[in-house]
């Protein structure tokens, strides 16, 4: 059994977060993988604020382009919204609550960026 996740957890509240991750542990059998593909929050809070200012240049480029700043207002928004505390989702503090619920193996396998694919085993 497996589960996919992908820019899904990061939009929770920690405690919810938390909660998804142990309905999702507690469905799978013994063995199953758990794969999210997600922003995650470089455990550097510089290298992290660094990402951050990137990943909006890009939007606000993207979106200049298009003649959209509606959406790049609502993007910017959005980032502003992931980055406050109660929202951030930091690579060591996610690999600690996925094991503190059981999860085996659990590990950051790739990242680019805010951009990253976390597995855990149970």
């Amino acid at each position: 059994d497996g589960f996919v996740s992908g820019a899904t957890l990061h939009n929770f509240e920690q405690s919810y977060r938390e909660e998804v991750l142990e309905r999702i542990y507690y469905g799978l059998r013994s063995g199953g993988i758990f794969l999210n593909a997600d922003k995650y929050a470089h455990n550097d809070p510089q290298v992290h604020n660094i990402q951050l200012r990137l990943q909006i240049k890009k939007i606000q480029d993207v979106y200049r382009v298009l003649g959209r700043r509606d959406l790049e207002e609502e993007w910017v928004k959005h980032y502003e919204k992931d980055n406050k505390p109660e929202f951030l989702m930091k690579e060591s503090e996610a690999i600690q609550t996925m094991q503190r619920i059981g999860f085996k193996k659990t590990q950051m396998i790739k990242r680019i960026g805010m951009d990253a694919l976390m597995v855990g085993y149970k």
